[in-house]
């Protein structure tokens, strides 16, 4: 007992490290789900909420107005011509993995063009949208009250796991925190 006693700052850093360490292989190297892809024919809340129907009117009407400002403002960031369906499909799983997108919403249009021999022929013009929902980041600052002792808390959040530093000006202590988000609705 004496050596827990002795060591028992010790033992609470190690504990903390081996957390963090868990937390952090947990939070950075787990596969992330491919975004789901959808057509829209033209882009109305009313439409979205059509092909999603399972999110809230809110995210459908997030989702409306990230597409509408998008289109407003500047032309599709990528834009792919492809033969098939099929390739332009793995173009917008392959866009929105590199987005970290939740949802990829997918403009087609037919072009005819003409070849060197001057045959027509017909290419499939796709404009993607990559829609993310949540706020992945998010700094915080707050105050806490432990034992009579005030701190001052500043966190990171990155998804799922938040980082936290106390620190005690009057009392001059300071410790660390780390939160895992077990449930979101």
């Amino acid at each position: 007992m004496d050596f827990l006693k002795k060591h028992s700052k010790t033992i609470m850093a190690i504990i903390i490290v081996v957390l963090i360490a868990a937390l952090i292989r947990l939070t950075f190297f787990k596969k992330i789900p491919e975004p789901e892809i959808v057509t829209v024919p033209e882009v109305s809340q009313k439409n979205l909420q059509q092909y999603f129907p399972m999110e809230t009117k809110a995210t459908v009407k997030d989702m409306t107005h990230q597409i509408q400002r998008a289109k407003e403002t500047q032309t599709p960031q990528y834009r792919y011509y492809t033969a098939t369906q099929q390739e332009a499909d793995n173009k917008a799983k392959e866009y929105g993995n590199v987005q970290k997108a939740d949802k990829i919403v997918k403009e087609t249009h037919k072009v005819e063009v003409k070849d060197d021999n001057g045959n027509k022929t017909h290419v499939i013009e796709n404009d993607y949208y990559a829609i993310n929902l949540e706020r992945k980041h998010r700094i915080k600052t707050g105050a806490a009250m432990i034992d009579h002792d005030a701190y001052v808390t500043v966190g990171y959040q990155n998804r799922n796991v938040e980082y936290k530093a106390y620190y005690a000006p009057t009392a001059n202590k300071a410790g660390v925190g780390v939160e895992v988000t077990i449930a979101k609705w």
